[in-house]
């Protein structure tokens, strides 16, 4: 084993891939078919750009890599989809592959690549488990439960799961948004998703009793431009915590303080919604990171001794 194989699956699914000196071709497999094929069994490093479309071949890959004897000797290394300038690059087999066999020098540095262990590996069965079933399920639910952000998530009481859990499919890896210059900035993941005053005053105009009742429904139904870029990510995450208004006093309730800080406007939308993001992924990139380091400070988040010391309490349950 001692060659580095490309790997990227297309719209239907099939397994493309390069290697050696040739930069692409199609296998006509599909990623179970590909993993018993000797292609994938003499490789000794494999490179895939960790998207949901690939979360199957991932999927596949890593369970045979694991039951595989030289297991020690093969690493699969996924690579962010931000090495793309436009992410429409990513439905193109061959556009894909050809850039991880010629990378530039922005694809080669070392926070573009993550070997895949357990916790991608929950990532993507999440991914997959909502892609084919088109949907959240009881499946997919209790797949969440051993997402890396499951046991911070049980501080809050009354989230709608199932609109979190799309959202968290959509990001995938939150490392994949880290700004290499401003490791500290979350911009990037809060354009992706959506977070911005034009969909948020649209979501406060627009979105009457039965409209909202859809959304959270089947907001797969909705046409993308119903309302501004990527609202539908704003709105998974928006109505996450939306949904069901808890005991306002409770220490967990400091994102709906927030809105309510904002009388309820477009405006405390949008900036509770930001501080929920902050939460989340700040403890998603802390169980993602090797350092011992607390990414998270809870003097960011709570005001009072009361509020730290319940969160604290929390924590330690975990």
């Amino acid at each position: 084993m001692n060659s580095e194989l490309r790997v990227h699956t297309d719209s239907d699914g099939i397994v493309w891939c390069g290697q050696h000196g040739v930069p692409v071709r199609c296998t006509g497999m599909d990623p179970k078919q590909f993993v018993s094929n000797s292609v994938f069994r003499t490789a000794s490093i494999i490179r895939a750009v960790g998207v949901p479309q690939n979360s199957p071949l991932l999927l596949s890959m890593y369970e045979r890599h694991r039951s595989s004897a030289p297991m020690a000797t093969r690493k699969i290394h996924i690579g962010s989809p931000c090495m793309f300038p436009v992410r429409s690059l990513l439905d193109d087999p061959e556009e894909v592959l050809l850039r991880l066999w010629q990378q530039d020098s922005h694809a080669r540095l070392a926070a573009m690549w993550h070997t895949m262990g357990p916790v991608e590996f929950n990532s993507h069965m999440l991914c997959a488990t909502v892609r084919a079933n088109k949907g959240v399920d009881e499946h997919a639910r209790l797949i969440f439960r051993y997402h890396p952000i499951y046991e911070a998530l049980s501080f809050f009481s009354g989230l709608n799961l199932d609109l979190l859990i799309r959202w968290v499919c959509d990001v995938c890896d939150p490392r994949w948004f880290i700004d290499a210059d401003h490791p500290n900035r979350l911009s990037k993941l809060m354009r992706f998703s959506g977070l911005t005053p034009e969909n948020f005053k649209e979501f406060a105009t627009s979105l009457d009793d039965k409209m909202w009742d859809n959304a959270t429904r089947d907001l797969s139904a909705a046409p993308d431009d119903l309302l501004g870029r990527h609202w539908k990510k704003a709105f998974m995450l928006y109505g996450s915590w939306a949904t069901l208004e808890p005991n306002i006093s409770s220490p967990s309730a400091f994102v709906w303080r927030i809105f309510k800080q904002h009388n309820g406007s477009s405006v405390g939308m949008l900036k509770a919604s930001q501080s929920f993001l902050r939460f989340i992924v700040l403890h998603w990139l802390q169980e993602l990171s090797a350092s011992k380091r607390s990414l998270f400070d809870p003097l960011l988040f709570f005001k009072t001794d009361e509020e730290i010391g319940a969160y604290i309490k929390h924590s330690a349950k975990g």
